[in-house]
């Protein structure tokens, strides 16, 4: 855990459920599983204890909302509509000082899916998990403080420049990506404080309105007072991040500068990492600046955020870019922005892009099976039709009889052998098999995937436990079926190989999506009316009533030598696409 200035533990925080339209906050509606909910027991408290209220049997127990400032070894999004993003890191243990020559990963995960999907083996065939599963792997940098960016990353930075024009496009792009996970990580350390400072004061408020009168005053409006180990941090970014851009464009000026000659590909590739590096430093200025204010945070604060926001924009004037909204903002001036943004992070983190090559390992095993499987039918219908012990000019009839039942036997024998066969080696031998090669074709990692459905009472006991954290009584699993998809990965490193790329990575990083089109195809209209008797009114009324549906999802990312526990979330959908993801941890 890399950032800024800390001093005393952090508070942990409640956070926002993730919307599908990118904001934080509490949905329009509220779906059965979460309205009315009661808290959460942890994970190893033990068996739960049936309520008291029968009432409230089915209630489950209260959410903590999925956030992107979770530490976990998988953090889980909504990319759009119709896709459920997961982003995993493969970091490489450090041992007595050195690195295994091998490290061994275990992915798994399990969706729960509603049986009303009608998803299974024969509707949602492995061809098409695999086309709407799809992965991209990169390597992974080293986290870095912000702080420490002036130190060795800027050294090494120093000794690409004076290298290739090459090496030297490769050190700006990778500094640039150091610089980006930097400031993501002390972002998600203040806005996750932000949070839990601004939680813990509404209820002390909350707490002290009720005892003196008896009300509950609504949230919000008082002046939110930041511990002071957090103001500090705070103003430690707002020092440090100055520092830092003008030390990464001072160096770039002069080295570049220093070189006896520079192609105008080099030149245009230092002005775009050094409109990038502002752009960044910008935008988490900006969005801390904006949290704070929304929270009524100090004045004096969110004045410098917001000075500290308008610095970064001063520094990329002298860029050919034209990255400066101010003043109208028509909407092709944002659309423009907004795309040469969108060019200039994917030139960067280009540099960590990787190469995969995903095959099948038991592909020719399967065909020689197949043909021995041909073979064995073909010999029962030659076999069946010399059975008969006459030639075909005798009696032509009784021939051609024996020949065409023994035809029918011989394929069906032949596709039940085929599958026989396939069996065995899908049992012996993984779906697919990636290999993942840097830029020079080395192989780096090799992954091994298995996808497929499981029976409900063949999945782990673990793992049915997790699922199990919201559900009270058995008869909930009648009441509300479910079909299981399981996904695997086996992820093997060559730590060696990655070492040897440099000291700037200790890891890969996948991105990997689900696209949930196929399983929405059977979904109700996302709302229905309702009628209901009122007795209050003595009247018929009837409203309109969201109709959603929830996926749960289990999974755990582990060494394949240690143990770890399962984390559970989820996935809240409707016919329009993805709602939001509650973690259940």
């Amino acid at each position: 855990m890399f950032y800024l200035s800390r001093t005393g533990s952090r508070a942990t925080a409640t956070k926002a459920p993730l919307r599908a339209d990118g904001r934080v906050g509490a949905p329009a509606t509220e779906t059965a599983e979460t309205a009315d909910a009661e808290p959460q027991q942890a994970a190893d408290s033990g068996p739960r204890q049936p309520p008291q209220d029968a009432a409230a049997s089915l209630r489950p127990p209260a959410v903590r909302p999925l956030g992107p400032g979770d530490r976990e070894n998988a953090r889980w999004s909504i990319h759009d509509r119709t896709h459920l993003q997961c982003s995993l890191v493969y970091r490489a243990r450090n041992l007595q000082g050195r690195f295994k020559l091998f490290e061994h990963f275990e992915w798994e995960v399990y969706f729960f899916v509603p049986d009303s999907f009608r998803l299974d083996s024969q509707t949602y065939r492995q061809d098409d998990i695999y086309a709407d599963l799809k992965s991209y792997v990169r390597l992974a940098s080293r986290e870095e403080p912000l702080r420490d960016l002036l130190e060795a990353p800027l050294e090494r930075l120093r000794l690409a420049l004076r290298g290739g024009s090459e090496q030297a496009l490769d050190g700006m792009r990778l500094i640039s990506c150091l610089l980006r996970d930097a400031l993501a990580n002390a972002e998600r350390h203040i806005m996750l404080d932000l949070k839990a400072t601004a939680n813990a004061g509404a209820v002390r408020r909350q707490r002290r309105a009720g005892e003196a009168s008896g009300v509950v005053p609504k949230p919000g409006g008082a002046r939110l007072i930041l511990p002071r180990s957090l103001e500090m941090q705070i103003r430690r970014a707002i020092d440090i991040g100055p520092q830092v851009q003008r030390g990464l464009t001072e160096c770039i000026d002069e080295e570049l500068g220093a070189r006896p000659e520079v192609d105008d590909t080099l030149l245009t590739a230092a002005d775009w990492v050094k409109a990038e590096i502002s752009l960044m430093f910008e935008a988490f200025y900006g969005r801390t600046a904006r949290q704070v204010k929304r929270m009524s945070g100090p004045k004096k604060l969110v004045e410098a955020l917001t000075q500290a926001a308008l610095s970064a924009v001063d520094a990329r004037r002298d860029s050919s870019l034209e990255l400066e909204l101010s003043g109208s903002l028509r909407p092709e001036r944002v659309e423009h922005f907004e795309f040469q943004r969108h060019v200039l992070k994917r030139f960067t983190s280009s540099v960590l892009w990787l190469q995969t090559r995903v095959r099948e390992p038991g592909r020719w095993i399967r065909h020689v099976l197949y043909a021995l499987a041909a073979g064995a039918a073909m010999a029962f219908a030659v076999a069946a039709a010399l059975w008969n012990g006459m030639a075909p000019s005798e009696q032509l009839m009784p021939w051609l009889f024996a020949a065409v039942i023994a035809y029918a036997v011989k394929d069906r024998l032949k596709a039940i052998l085929q599958e026989a066969f396939s069996n065995v080696v899908a049992r012996h031998f993984p779906d697919r098999r990636w290999d993942i090669t840097d830029k020079s074709d080395r192989r780096i990692a090799v992954v091994d995937e298995h996808s497929g459905f499981v029976p409900f009472h063949d999945v782990q006991p673990e793992v049915l436990a997790a699922r199990r954290r919201t559900r009270v009584h058995s008869i909930e699993e009648v009441a509300r079926p479910e079909t299981v998809l399981c996904h695997k990965k086996s992820f093997t490193l060559d730590n060696e190989r990655l070492a040897a790329l440099g000291p700037d990575f200790d890891g890969l990083a996948e991105i990997f999506r689900l696209d949930l089109h196929r399983w929405l195809a059977h979904t109700d209209d996302p709302k229905q009316t309702v009628v209901v008797a009122d007795r209050e009114t003595q009247s018929i009324r009837s409203y309109k009533a969201p109709r959603v549906y929830n996926i749960a999802v289990v999974y755990r990312l582990r060494y394949a030598d240690e143990a770890s526990q399962w984390h559970r979330l989820r996935v809240v959908v409707s016919r329009k696409g993805l709602q939001r993801v509650d973690s259940i941890d």
